[in-house]
């Protein structure tokens, strides 16, 4: 896969509808159906199904090709971290981010600290949330704002966001109309679940949740984006799976859970090592991290 092709794949998914998409990468909708009709026609398969609302969702053959996609994205992003970490200069910020979601705000944080600071430059590159932990442990970015639930004894962490994570079903589903906390124990063996990848950090804290509680779902579908999670539960009478209550969508129903659990995120920086104005100010404009995200938007 060409680097460009998996950067307006990824932003198609993002952004969940062409219009959207071709706005954000400066194209016209037309030239991006283009694109991804040959994306298409050379995987030879479907890629996206498009809804009644013209907003698209991801196949099963397209669930596969984003996870292969976010991987090389990764490994791309990382070289050009090690390499930029190489050759820097103290005008320019390395910042780590684990979610697509955090882009907004950040871009927003690094505009004003550009504004704040002349000729600084703050380069935001995306990883998973325990690589992005390893790389300001061994000094190739400045700082992540990530999710966690174990802390490396080399970091020092900034908690921001402490997110209740809740059964997520569609309105359809027929545990939707429930009031009361749900326990797991309540719920039949066999129930259907869609979880989220097992590299991320939510996914290792449902795991170590389940196991507490001795339930093992039935795991049908797996999805590395809280979007595609939405997508495929809204989707279904019969799926269920978790998301952050933070994470509010209109498309699926919060179940509370009892007892409740939670999704940690946070800045990490380095133990002992002192940070330059320009460090600061970012650290405590990213302190300011919404508490909510509206996926749906």
């Amino acid at each position: 896969m060409e680097l460009k092709k998996i950067r307006y794949f990824l932003k198609i998914v993002e952004k969940g509808s062409l219009s959207k998409a071709a706005e954000s990468l400066y194209l016209t909708q037309p030239t991006l159906s283009r694109f991804l009709a040959k994306l298409e026609e050379e995987a030879g398969t479907k890629l996206f199904l498009r809804r009644r609302d013209n907003s698209l969702a991801l196949t099963e053959s397209g669930q596969q090709y984003l996870e292969a996609a976010e991987k090389i994205e990764r490994i791309w992003q990382e070289l050009e971290g090690r390499l930029a970490a190489g050759h820097r200069s103290d005008r320019e910020i390395l910042l780590g981010i684990d979610s697509d979601s955090l882009f907004p705000f950040v871009l927003d944080c690094a505009d004003r600290l550009s504004a704040q600071f002349p000729g600084l430059s703050v380069q935001i590159l995306r990883h998973e949330a325990e690589d992005a932990q390893e790389l300001v442990a061994n000094g190739t970015l400045d700082l992540a704002l990530t999710a966690y639930h174990t802390e490396l004894e080399s970091l020092r962490y900034l908690p921001i966001r402490c997110s209740e994570v809740q059964l997520i079903v569609s309105p359809e589903h027929p545990l939707a109309a429930r009031e009361a906390p749900l326990r797991l124990e309540e719920l039949p063996q066999q129930l259907p679940f869609a979880l989220i990848c097992e590299s991320t950090v939510l996914r290792q804290v449902e795991d170590r949740y389940l196991a507490q509680h001795g339930y093992e779902p039935q795991i049908r579908r797996t999805y590395s984006r809280h979007r595609s999670g939405l997508d495929i539960i809204s989707a279904s009478t019969e799926l269920v799976g978790f998301c952050p209550s933070n994470y509010r969508s209109r498309r699926v129903v919060y179940l509370p859970l009892d007892p409740p659990f939670y999704y940690q995120t946070g800045i990490c920086l380095r133990k002992g090592e002192s940070c330059s104005p320009a460090v600061r100010a970012l650290t405590e404009m990213l302190q300011a991290l919404p508490q909510t995200v509206d996926p749906d938007v």
